[in-house]
């Protein structure tokens, strides 16, 4: 589980772990 915020720059996310880091208050971008 993710406590943080974070911004995640990575080439591929798969739903789940895109959802678990928006939901902590993060953002995901693919690179």
């Amino acid at each position: 589980e993710l406590e943080k915020r974070l911004t995640v720059k990575a080439h591929v996310f798969t739903r789940s772990a895109a959802a678990k880091i928006e939901a902590a208050g993060g953002s995901v971008e693919v690179v």
